[in-house]
């Protein structure tokens, strides 16, 4: 069995599979990220100095460990599963340190930073290599606006969520278009990286 995934840097999926499935990051997560952001505001409204933003400031490195911690055993439970159930996994190669220079996508680029895709592609990739399984990384260059069904490639913009293709009528989730596009071209290169061997 092969998936292809899209990593969810700008919204509120984890990854999404070109099946259609969905991981978030989940309650748990989202609770501690609260707390940390009420924390920071709270030890900001103290004295430089004081003894309470002291207390408040090493609350908060814990506070800061916790979702780290949290975000990590989430991302290898649902690396575990994609392991558990595919022969062949397919992934976008992200250039994240590039991504992170552009000012004009703060939001995203905190999504980017909070979801740690790099990480979670390090345990995609030992975790296949020690089972045994393949995980391929491939150019992202226009995975979300390429029509799978027929190759046209549509004009969008970041908040577009619906891929809709002009040309041939095909509709589809903007990730899931995605993820199919990415499970397609590792797929061709895969198969001409094989042909080249």
């Amino acid at each position: 069995k092969e998936t292809g995934i899209d990593l969810g840097i700008g919204f509120d999926n984890f990854i999404v599979e070109d099946d259609g499935t969905r991981y978030k990051q989940g309650k748990p997560y989202t609770t501690a990220k609260q707390k940390l952001a009420w924390l920071q505001s709270k030890r900001d409204k103290k004295l430089k100095g004081s003894n309470n933003r002291k207390q408040l400031s090493t609350r908060i490195a814990r506070a800061h460990e916790k979702v780290a911690n949290i975000r990590k055993d989430h991302q290898h439970k649902v690396a575990n599963k994609l392991i558990r159930e595919n022969d062949i996994i397919y992934a976008e190669k992200l250039n994240i340190s590039k991504m992170l220079q552009q000012k004009d996508k703060v939001a995203r680029n905190s999504n980017i930073t909070d979801a740690a895709m790099g990480q979670f592609s390090q345990f995609l990739l030992y975790k296949a290599e020690s089972a045994g399984r393949e995980f391929h990384q491939d150019d992202p260059a226009y995975t979300s606006c390429t029509c799978f069904a027929c190759g046209h490639i549509e004009t969008m913009s970041e908040t577009d969520r619906i891929f809709k293709c002009s040309r041939c009528g095909y509709e589809a989730d903007r990730d899931v278009n995605a993820a199919r596009n990415i499970r397609k071209r590792g797929s061709e290169n895969r198969a001409k990286r094989i042909t080249e061997a």
